[in-house]
Order: structure tokens, then C-alpha cells, then sequence
């Protein structure tokens, strides 16, 4: 991505700018190794997203952000009063047009700027790597879309404490639901109990309902920062289930068992 002022490339900016700037409030871009530039809290320290080298250079030009004494980029004043107008009334418009804000059937829409599920798409873990691989973001997209187009999300109060298969699935007026709706709700539920119990939960939490980690663990009473690890094993499941994974597993340590006591 160049920093022309061309159509194409200024919306691209734009959308690149509304996925960093809003996070460096406290936070600062530094350039690495790599030539990319991470955002963390200090020097050196965790890596909450990354942000090319080009991009950075179209912030920079546009006097969005400015090298602070540490040399690293910090949100400058222009840059705030970009966001507030970003924020304003026509950036609904805008994100409809680009995609941010993805229309569904029956009225429904995905807003994938905001979603806690695609947040996680773009987070960048401490050693460079994606925290969801490929494979978990196909099989995140297969669910969500699924439940969005079964029509599910009007009728659902998710209450972590009830067990999944407590939770409304057809609801008040189910039966007026069109073909495609029953058949999305069909696959929905496969899917989700193919991963399982406790895992689906998870899955129905974030993936389905779009509530964050932190507030997922609380409602099940986890320990901090175990949905993440948890939630990639739920992910490893939907993959399966969706054929996603290819080649052959090794045994399970049990399946070893049982086979060597067969034999």
C-alpha cells in the first residue's frame, strides 16, 4: 500500500488507520527487525497488532502520528481529530460500502470493525505468529455465518450458567423461518455439538454471540487468560468437523492403548 491519495489506496488507509489509531491511546508503533512496525505498551513489550512499514509512512505523512522521545510513533493530534470524525454519522456509510459492516439476511448485519472474534483474526502473538491460524478463521467464519443466517441472533439471551442445550435454538416463530434459515440452523448445531461439550459453549460465546474472551471467562468462572488456549482447541474441533484439517491425526494415547491391547 503506497500513500498516494488515489481512490483505492486512500481507502485503504483509511481502514488501516481505523484498526491502529483507535488502539494508540496509551500504545506506540515501533519499528522492528522485520521492517514492519509492532504496537505495544512499551519497548519491546507484548505486541497487540502489527502495521506495515508503508502504512505507517501514510499515517505519518498525513501527520496522524508523530515519533515521540522513545522514537517510537505515538497517535498525534491530527490523528485524534481523524477518529472523532470517523466516529461521526457518515462513517457508518463508509464502512457499509467497504465491507466493514457485513449485510445479512432477515436484516442482520456483522460489524467485523468491532466484533471481539475478528479482533482476534488480526491479533499478532508475542513471537510474530497470527493467535488464530487459517484453518480456525475459516471455520470460525463457516459458524458465525451459519447462526447469523439462521436467524437466531434476535431471540438469544446468552446465559453462561445454562447449559447449551437450554439455550433458545428455535424460538417464537421459528416455524416461519425460510429453508435456507432451517438448513443454516441445522449445520449451526452440528457444528457446534461436534466440538462438544464445554468447548461448544465457548464457541456459541464468542463465535456466534460475539462476546469477548475476558467477559467469557468470567461468566464461566475460568481462570484468566484460559479462553484463549481454549478457544483454539474448540477452533481445532470446528476445523475437523468442517473437513478443513487435512491428512491423518496420530492416535490418542488411548486409541494407542486399545489398539496394542487388541493386538
Amino acid at each position: 500500500m503506497g500513500i498516494s491519495d488515489s481512490g483505492g489506496a486512500k481507502r485503504a488507509i483509511q481502514r488501516e488507520a481505523a484498526r491502529i489509531l483507535r488502539h494508540m491511546g496509551q500504545a506506540r508503533l515501533e519499528r522492528r527487525a522485520s521492517g514492519d512496525y509492532a504496537l505495544s505498551l512499551r519497548p519491546g513489550g507484548r505486541v497487540r497488532l502489527t502495521a506495515a512499514a508503508d502504512t505507517v509512512a501514510a499515517f505519518a505523512a498525513r501527520g496522524w502520528i508523530a515519533l515521540a522521545d522513545d522514537r517510537r510513533y505515538a497517535i498525534a493530534a491530527e490523528g485524534e481529530a481523524w477518529l472523532r470524525r470517523a466516529a461521526g454519522p457518515s462513517a457508518t456509510a463508509f464502512r457499509n460500502q467497504h465491507g466493514e459492516v457485513e449485510a445479512l439476511p432477515g436484516g442482520l448485519r456483522i460489524d467485523h470493525a468491532t466484533a471481539p472474534l475478528d479482533f482476534l483474526k488480526r491479533h499478532i502473538e508475542t513471537d510474530g505468529t497470527p493467535f488464530l491460524s487459517p484453518l480456525h478463521c475459516e471455520a470460525a467464519d463457516r459458524l458465525q455465518t451459519d447462526f447469523e443466517r439462521a436467524q437466531l441472533r434476535p431471540r438469544v439471551t446468552r446465559d453462561p450458567s445454562v447449559p447449551l442445550d437450554s439455550t433458545p435454538r428455535a424460538g417464537a416463530g421459528g416455524e416461519h423461518r425460510t429453508a435456507s434459515a432451517l438448513d443454516a440452523k441445522r449445520r449451526c448445531l452440528a457444528a457446534l455439538d461436534a466440538a462438544g461439550p464445554g468447548l461448544s459453549d465457548l464457541l456459541f460465546d464468542v463465535v456466534c454471540t460475539a462476546r469477548g474472551l475476558n467477559e467469557a471467562e468470567r461468566g464461566f468462572g475460568w481462570p484468566q487468560r484460559s479462553a484463549k488456549t481454549i478457544l483454539r482447541l474448540a477452533l481445532d474441533r470446528l476445523a475437523a468437523h468442517y473437513g478443513l484439517v487435512s491428512g491423518t491425526r496420530r492416535a490418542g494415547r488411548i486409541e494407542a492403548w486399545a489398539m496394542a491391547e487388541e493386538g
